[in-house]
């Protein structure tokens, strides 16, 4: 997970989105 927030971070914020949504429960 520390990767998807490091600096290989993409700078799009729908990609953080996906990444976070995939990290974090479903329901969220």
């Amino acid at each position: 997970p520390a990767l998807a927030f490091g600096s290989n971070a993409p700078h799009d914020p729908a990609q953080t989105v996906r990444v976070m949504t995939l990290l974090l429960p479903s329901e969220y």
